[in-house]
């Protein structure tokens, strides 16, 4: 994947690969998936703003009701966990602050966040 511009430069938030896999099961009612997903590294904005790759895996498990009784059609109960890798990476770049012209990576109001 190389989204770039006319003149090279990389596009904002367009990765340089992406995967995904995973492995979904549904028999007699019960049903489970788990996937893990990876996003390449890239660019906050116009080229200067790295941001890093990072990978999340998430993971969902259940069983349909309506195996039990007819009276429950279309209920299900179900988990679902998300991030069971507790990935905590910057995943978009909100702009800069007018201090110092920081990266602002949050809710940026006045004065430099980060």
């Amino acid at each position: 994947n190389r989204a770039k511009d006319s003149h090279g430069i990389w596009l904002p938030n367009t990765p340089q690969e992406t995967a995904a896999l995973g492995v979904m099961y549904n028999n007699n009612g019960y049903y489970g998936s788990i996937m893990g997903k990876w996003i390449g590294g890239r660019y906050g904005d116009v080229g200067t703003q790295w941001l890093s790759p990072y990978g999340t895996i998430d993971m969902s498990a259940g069983f349909d009701l309506s195996q039990l009784s007819s009276a429950l059609r279309e209920t299900w109960i179900k988990v679902e966990a998300n991030n069971l890798t507790d990935t905590t990476k910057i995943f978009a770049l909100a702009g800069y602050t007018a201090n110092l012209g920081t990266p602002c990576t949050g809710l940026c109001l006045g004065g430099a966040h980060s």
